[in-house]
C-alpha cells in the first residue's frame, strides 16, 4: 500500500483571519505559534496548524460584521 503524504500545514501570518476547522470559527493570528483570539478581542486559543486555513471572504466578512454588531450594541446601552 502506498503512503500518501498528508499537505503541509497552512503557514498563517500575525494579524490574518483564518479558520479553525476544530473550533468551527473564524480567528485572528496572534503570533507564529498558532494562537488565534477572535477578531473583535476576547480569550485565545491555540489551533493546531493543520486545523486552519485561511478563510473565506463570507466567514471573515461575517465575522467583521459580528464585531461591528457587538460595538454597535455597547453604544445603546
Amino acid at each position: 500500500m502506498a503512503h500518501t503524504p498528508q499537505p503541509a500545514p497552512y503557514a498563517a501570518r500575525k494579524g490574518e483571519l483564518v479558520w479553525d476547522s476544530a473550533l468551527d470559527r473564524v480567528g485572528e493570528v496572534t503570533d507564529d505559534r498558532y494562537r488565534l483570539r477572535p477578531p473583535g478581542g476576547g480569550a485565545e486559543w491555540h489551533a493546531e496548524p493543520r486545523s486552519i486555513r485561511p478563510a473565506t471572504r463570507a466567514e471573515a466578512l461575517r465575522a467583521r460584521v459580528a464585531v461591528a454588531n457587538a460595538e454597535s450594541r455597547k453604544g445603546q446601552k
